[in-house]
């Protein structure tokens, strides 16, 4: 498969698998759910399938926008089939917010179809609502320097 028809398999319609991460708030003796977060999977039986790689892999070809897009397609539409969720997180790469100008436009008109729930009557204290977040990238998952590089760098 080439890395070009390997983004095409990514940002096809099965190409992403979602994963529902519960997030429970304690209080005191009690646990409720406080919000259920989308981990997403790239297509199976690839290299990319791993959340970590898959992201990676976006990012070296510059299709963060894409690839967050797609997701939140899928995240979104996969939601629909979850019972009553108070909130609902979604990451997003840093560089998508920076550089995809349309982007807010493109979730509010996606969400609003595809997350359809009835405004909260008070939106500040909303307990139903899709929140985007930051993408966390740690500097240990990037790949370690060769041997050779090491010993040069000193």
């Amino acid at each position: 498969m080439t890395e070009g028809s390997l983004l095409d398999h990514v940002l096809a319609p099965e190409g992403l698998s979602p994963r529902f991460q519960p997030i429970f708030e304690a209080n005191g003796a009690e646990w409720q759910l406080h919000a259920v977060e989308c981990l997403m999977r790239g297509p199976s039986d690839t290299n990319i399938e791993p959340a970590d790689i898959l992201f990676e892999y976006a990012r070296r070809k510059r299709a963060e926008s894409a690839v967050d897009r797609a997701c939140i397609a899928v995240a979104l539409k996969a939601a629909q089939q979850l019972d009553t969720v108070p909130r609902f997180f979604l990451n997003v790469h840093a560089s998508t917010l920076g550089r995809d100008a349309d982007f807010v436009r493109f979730y509010r008109r996606f969400g609003s179809r595809s997350f359809d729930r009835s405004p909260p009557p008070d939106p500040g204290n909303s307990r139903e609502a899709a929140l985007l977040e930051r993408t966390e990238i740690h500097e240990d998952s990037r790949p370690l320097a060769s041997a050779g590089n090491q010993d040069r760098a000193g």
